[in-house]
């Protein structure tokens, strides 16, 4: 894997750290809202000293939560679709994996809110930078940056038809470099 798809699989994880604690600290921030709070007022008495350690431990909790559903994993050609239904997963895993451990512990935790938007704000803030994260690598791609040489190897015709097909979608980020025919490519294997 060439150094461009790491660095882009590497900036993942702290990506979506900083949007799961964005996501905490959005929820606390809208529970106190006077909208929210006309509709519901406050009944517990969580300070911020208290709740902002509380979200630092449950990100992390989620991002093993986000490695185990295989976020992480470097396939450079995963479709944002995919990546997304596995985001929605993983946060909704991690909410039940909240609500669980409140219920079996017995915790007097009277916000259900703070759980549920934070979840939500979740889903919403990792999609939202996995997107822009994946729409900045296209852009590379389209500026020539990054790009994975290729050589296609087949016979003429159907070399030229991959060739068309992977220019017309730079987006998946390839470089055809050469062709090769099957003959030619085969007496290269086996001189090796």
């Amino acid at each position: 894997m060439k150094r461009f798809e790491l660095t882009f699989a590497f900036l993942q994880l702290p990506l979506d750290f900083l949007m799961l604690i964005l996501a905490g600290f959005s929820a606390y921030g809208l529970r106190f809202a006077k909208v929210v709070t006309t509709i519901r007022p406050i009944l517990f008495n969580l300070s911020w000293g208290k709740y902002w350690p509380l979200v630092l431990m449950v990100a992390a909790g989620w991002i093993v939560i986000f490695a185990l559903t295989g976020l992480y994993s470097a396939n450079p050609n995963r479709k944002l679709a995919k990546e997304l239904g596995r985001v929605f997963l993983a946060c909704s895993t991690g909410f039940a994996a909240i609500t669980i451990y409140v219920f079996f512990t017995l915790q007097k935790f009277d916000s259900r809110f703070l759980v549920l938007a934070g979840s939500i704000l979740a889903i919403i803030y990792v999609s939202l930078a996995r997107t822009i994260l994946r729409l900045l690598k296209i852009l590379c791609y389209r500026m020539g940056v990054g790009l994975r040489r290729t050589v296609i190897i087949g016979t003429q015709s159907i070399a030229e038809q991959i060739r068309q097909s992977l220019e017309n979608k730079p987006q998946l980020g390839y470089k055809i470099v050469g062709f090769l025919k099957i003959v030619t490519a085969l007496f290269i294997f086996y001189s090796m």
